[in-house]
């Protein structure tokens, strides 16, 4: 049934010119079908109900009092188009482990954060859903983001990027936002990018990252300080912001989209708890910024199953219980029921293989490889010595029975 709108400020809101938009005596009602409505109140009896046996007995005398008058049954028409049938229930579905986690955490919640964590119990497997379809309207296709940018100058520009917020002390998630929304631009291109096109590409991608995500919160003097750092100063600030103006309308405005850095983080955060869970997270992200040199693997699969995929990778070289990587494919599976264990498959191996290339240094540009591990081992203990070809030959022999 239709419930009654309470809050005074919304009906402020939608009140037409001239016209409150509930008079006095009238309520105020919505419907999902014909949007909101006002009824008129039924005026109350002044005859005071309190001799029952009185009433009962003028209703015999007269029974014709006890058919509704035309005033009424027009009055109680006016319900009829707002009532709608009930709908049907339909089953809760099973959550997953990340939202049985919340909701253990909402039993008893160490403090604020948490208690507000514990909130998202019910809707977390639908955000995840959704972040998934929208990533997936907006990933580039690999062929035409090599189209317009040559691989190895791609892969330059990210590592050079990768070097700049390591030493700034930034984020890394705002180089994978940066990174994908320089794809997405390229991809998007009838032809090749020129080469004197790329730097501003580069700073307007990272002015649109900065104030979107990453520096938003801060003062418009931080991220500016940080553009100009990057460009040395050769690029004026108008110049970024106008290229940026067109950047947008190509992309049609839709940035801040969910990268593979995203959902792993998102997958991760139900092993937070776990002593172990920092080196799984940390090697995780190592084969992901190793996937951003390669546009193959960075864009060949859905970015979702890409996250899973090295997080997979990760629990597998370092030995984690199998129970870790049983609950992950149960909620890969859970949160994105179209998905394919063979797909997570072929990403895990599509990262241990690039993380082999990467220590035979046959990853191009083979120089960002030390960089990028040098950068990791400050979380990751002993990852110069891990051995991705025996988590390699144990996935593929998986992969055969």
């Amino acid at each position: 049934p239709p419930h009654p709108l309470v809050d005074l400020h919304l009906r402020k809101m939608l009140a037409p010119r001239g016209r409150p938009l509930a008079e006095e005596g009238e309520r105020l009602w919505y419907s999902d079908v014909r949007g909101f409505q006002t009824v008129q109140d039924k005026p109350r009896s002044e005859t005071p109900a309190t001799d029952t046996e009185e009433a009962l007995k003028e209703e015999a005398e007269n029974p014709a009092s006890q058919t509704s008058s035309p005033s009424q049954d027009t009055e109680e028409s006016q319900y009829d188009h707002i009532h709608q049938a009930p709908r049907a229930v339909r089953p809760l579905e099973p959550l997953s482990h990340l939202a049985q986690m919340l909701q253990m955490l909402g039993e008893a919640p160490g403090d604020d954060s948490e208690a507000l964590e514990a909130a998202l119990a019910d809707s977390v497997d639908s955000m995840l859903r959704a972040q998934y379809r929208s990533s997936e309207r907006a990933r580039p296709s690999a062929e035409n983001v090599s189209a317009a940018l040559q691989p190895v100058m791609r892969a330059n520009l990210i590592g050079w990027i990768m070097q700049t917020f390591d030493a700034l002390g930034l984020d890394s998630a705002m180089v994978h936002g940066i990174a994908l929304t320089m794809d997405r631009y390229c991809a998007s291109s009838e032809g090749a990018v020129p080469q004197t096109m790329l730097e501003n590409l580069l700073l307007s991608a990272a002015c649109t990252e900065f104030k979107t995500e990453g520096l938003g919160d801060q003062s418009a003097h931080t991220w500016k300080r940080v553009l100009l750092h990057m460009s040395g100063g050769r690029v004026p600030m108008l110049q970024i912001f106008t290229f940026e103006k067109a950047m947008l309308e190509r992309l049609e405005y839709v940035v801040g989209l969910a990268t593979p850095l995203t959902f792993l983080r998102s997958l991760a955060m139900r092993m937070r708890r776990e002593q172990q869970a920092d080196q799984w997270l940390g090697l995780a992200a190592f084969l992901l910024e190793l996937a951003l040199l390669n546009v193959n693997v960075q864009h060949g699969a859905p970015h979702a199953y890409l996250a899973a995929g090295a997080l997979a990778a990760a629990l597998r070289v370092l030995d984690a219980p199998a129970a870790q990587r049983e609950e992950l494919l149960e909620d890969v599976a859970l949160v994105w029921p179209e998905s394919s264990m063979e797909v997570v498959m072929r990403c895990e191996e599509d990262l241990l293989q690039t993380w082999l290339c990467g220590k035979m240094r046959m990853l191009e540009p083979e120089y960002f490889y030390p960089m990028i591990e040098a950068k990791f081992s400050r979380c990751v203990r002993g990852l110069a010595s891990l051995r991705p070809d025996l988590a390699l030959q144990a996935l593929r022999e998986e992969q055969q029975k």
